[in-house]
């Protein structure tokens, strides 16, 4: 993963922000109390989430400490691990996980959607939103993170194919 440059990634906000926007509007949850927003960046979409439910707990989640430098600059009060999506081991389940521009970024969806799952409150949500960029390196598996490890969404026999179409689903 590259470092990210907060200044440059809110230069763009308008047009990142928006799927965002989207995604918060379509979740079908009446007051969740627990939320936590995966690949925060700047805390952008954290706030999104704060302004549809204002009394939620939030906590935002991201692998750079320059986005979330950010984030808690702007938003002390609000609870921010500084982890990678693989690596994040969570102490509670949450009515809400939220990912906006995140989770393509992140190998073996075979896996990683069943555990996203299993972190869930009874009754939550998994509203996730990915870019349609299947030729990017870590779709096709021939990506590498900042340490040098091979990264792909998909791994094993046939990696780098395509297995499923690009969809949109909300659960």
């Amino acid at each position: 993963m590259p470092d990210w440059d907060p200044k440059l990634y809110l230069k763009f906000a308008g047009q990142r922000g928006r799927p965002a926007e989207d995604l918060v509007a379509q979740v079908k949850l009446e007051a969740p109390q627990s939320i936590i927003d995966l690949g925060c960046g700047t805390g952008t979409s954290t706030e999104d989430l704060h302004r549809r439910w204002p009394h939620a707990q939030l906590t935002g989640l991201d692998n750079s400490a320059e986005m979330l430098g950010q984030a808690r600059a702007s938003h002390p009060d609000w609870t921010w691990i500084a982890s990678t999506v693989e690596a994040w081991k969570p102490a509670q389940s949450f009515d809400l996980i939220f990912s906006n521009a995140c989770l393509h970024w992140v190998g073996d969806h075979g896996r990683l959607f069943p555990r996203l799952l299993g972190c869930l409150s009874p009754g939550g949500a998994l509203a996730v939103q990915m870019p349609n960029n299947f030729d990017a390196p870590p779709a096709r598996g021939h990506g590498t993170d900042r340490n040098g490890t091979k990264v792909g969404c998909h791994s094993g026999p046939g990696h780098g194919e395509l297995r499923h179409p690009p969809c949109r689903v909300l659960l």
